[in-house]
């Protein structure tokens, strides 16, 4: 069975307008500039990582992504360990940034505090 990217663009172009997001917008929450323009164009290709990350920073699955209908089964779960593996790392990547930013704030709030006598 072929991919067909027209579809999945389509279909990522309606997980981008449905949740009122500009071009730029969808870009930025991915991580890439101007991807549907990019994937139209063929001007790049699609890695399993943005597939992923689209999945996780739109609540869709693999399957809708890609074929645009959710499995057939839904009470069994036909993700790969290796895939649960990402979304595992993802997470843990996320917090990781998260509790960085946050040590970066506390230490660009001490240098702004004057020193107590």
């Amino acid at each position: 069975m072929k991919w067909d990217v027209d579809k999945f663009i389509d279909i990522v172009d309606n997980i981008r307008i449905s949740n009122g997001l500009n071009k730029a917008a969808f870009g930025r929450k991915i991580g890439i500039r101007d991807p549907i323009t990019v994937w139209k164009n063929r001007r790049g290709t699609v890695g399993i990582k943005t597939l992923i990350t689209i999945c996780n920073e739109f609540d869709v699955t693999l399957d809708y992504l890609i074929r645009g209908k959710e499995a057939e089964n839904k009470n069994e779960d036909t993700r790969t360990p290796d895939y649960n593996c990402l979304i595992e790392i993802n997470a843990l990547q996320k917090q990781i940034i998260k509790q960085h930013q946050e040590i970066q704030n506390l230490k660009a709030n001490n240098k702004k505090t004057p020193p107590r006598l």
